[in-house]
């Protein structure tokens, strides 16, 4: 329960900071890319002994997986950063943690060997109401007077994108968890495996800011340094939930993300006094619904 509480929190931390950005007139692709630097630094000093390193076969499956979200991760992250600030909070966590259809589904199917595989009516209908709260949640009616809001289809496209997107991501940190399970040294290498992915993903970055030289703000390097140390330990303590849990995505991930989407809703509503519509708060109210739907028998199967 400890690394559901303290996860959730940081990845709720990744969201508000997002926002906080454009209230602050921080560069957000600037301060992404300095929140990798402090990611690396962070990891490195979270780890301490790097004895165990010395035995990485860089030649392991999960390496280059490892170097193929580096790339993701950079894109997704600046998606999600985006959509926090033009469409809102809400929709971006919310498109971006019930993106758990994808790892739930591939937990079941793949992950899984003892699992129900079918799907049943119940979740079916979550799989559903995913789509219905994806449109709710985003749904923003035209503006004229504000210019900086993506408004209709654009609002929704956007969070779909995400969507997708992070579905891959969380699929992938089951998928190499499960690897990384297989070395005596896996603690170890769960704290570095996302050193890695951030390595890239600054590389990456810092190749993009030579290329269009823009003007370095110092409060981007502040804002990315608290973003960093957010965005290490979500990964970290998703990593270390699925572990505990036995790689079991179908039941952490559902948990993981109801958690959070609720929990992103309250904190930008009390802290940036976000509205939401009631098309928005229905949108949420289905997206846990949905969650729910998806993986109750995981979740009872566990208890049981």
């Amino acid at each position: 329960m400890f690394y559901f509480i303290v996860g959730i929190l940081f990845s709720v931390g990744i969201f508000i900071a997002f926002k906080a950005f454009a209230v602050l007139k921080i560069d957000t692709f600037q301060a992404i890319v300095t929140n990798y630097f402090f990611c690396i630094l962070t990891g490195l000093l979270f780890i301490g002994d790097f004895t165990p390193l010395t035995t990485i076969s860089w030649q392991a499956p999960w390496v280059y997986t490892g170097l193929f979200l580096g790339v993701l991760f950079i894109g997704t992250f600046y998606l999600m950063a985006i959509t926090a600030q033009r469409v809102s909070v809400a929709a971006a966590s919310m498109a971006t943690k019930i993106s758990l259809i994808i790892p739930v589904t591939i937990s079941l199917w793949w992950l899984q060997g003892n699992a129900d595989r079918t799907f049943d009516g119940w979740n079916y209908l979550g799989l559903s109401l995913v789509f219905v709260a994806i449109v709710f949640a985003s749904f923003r009616p035209s503006d004229t007077t504000t210019t900086k809001k993506l408004v209709g289809w654009q609002a929704i496209v956007l969070p779909f994108i995400v969507f997708a997107a992070s579905g891959t991501i969380d699929t992938l940190l089951n998928v190499v968890n499960v690897a990384l399970g297989q070395y005596a040294e896996s603690t170890t290498l769960q704290a570095f495996f996302p050193i890695l992915i951030f390595s890239v993903a600054f590389i990456i970055g810092v190749l993009i800011l030579l290329i269009r030289r823009p003007a370095i703000q110092r409060k981007s390097i502040v804002g990315g340094a608290l973003l960093g140390i957010c965005n290490y330990f979500s990964v970290y303590y998703v990593l270390k939930a699925l572990d505990v849990f036995e790689n079991n995505g179908a039941f952490v991930y559902p948990n993981f993300n109801i958690g959070i989407i609720v929990l992103s809703a309250l904190a930008a509503k009390f802290i940036f006094q976000e509205k939401l519509l009631a098309i928005n708060r229905w949108g949420i109210a289905l997206s846990v619904v949905a969650i729910f739907l998806l993986s109750y028998r995981a979740i009872f199967a566990y208890f049981q």
